[in-house]
């Protein structure tokens, strides 16, 4: 017997899959299997952002977080799931090498934010790696959403532009 049901969306596609070696790009991007994409649910510092040590001395802080994403990575394959296409076209992902979420740990350890509009799922991981000051949480950062909007001031007083470098 034949039923039309009038009204149903039909059934999204699966979300594809792209699995293989990454290469980092910075704190929350990757190319995986020759495709770039961005982790879904984060924002990290972009390479060129400054941030603050603790005493105040401005240190480029999006090098620590690609770092960090590398040695996430730890050389494994990587199975990426396809979430959507940022505003800009880039292909957003969810990524696990091996059993670990990048995105979480990233958030965990302090290398990245929760994405303001997509990141709900990694809000704790974020407040706790605030409450411990891990990674770049043991200074002053300027959410990296704020930074591409043109904000510059670090913190209160310590102003980007022109500031020295501190060694990280």
């Amino acid at each position: 017997m034949f039923c039309l049901l009038a009204g149903l969306a039909p059934l999204p596609a699966a979300a594809a899959e792209i699995t293989g070696p990454a290469e980092v790009v910075d704190g929350d991007t990757l190319i995986v299997g020759g495709q770039r994409l961005r982790l879904y649910g984060i924002d990290a510092p972009e390479m060129d952002q400054l941030c603050a040590t603790k005493k105040g001395r401005a240190y480029d802080c999006g090098r620590p977080a690609a770092r960090a994403l590398r040695l996430f990575l730890s050389g494994n394959v990587l199975r990426c799931r396809e979430r959507g296409r940022a505003d800009d076209g880039t292909l957003l992902a969810t990524c696990h090498a091996g059993r670990r979420d990048l995105a979480q740990q990233m958030v965990l350890e302090g290398w990245a934010l929760a994405d303001p509009n997509t990141g709900a799922a990694y809000r704790r991981s974020e407040l706790a790696a605030r409450v411990n000051r891990d990674g770049l949480f043991k200074g002053k950062l300027l959410p990296p959403w704020e930074w591409r909007a043109g904000k510059r001031e670090i913190a209160p007083g310590v102003p980007a532009a022109g500031a020295p470098k501190a060694n990280q």
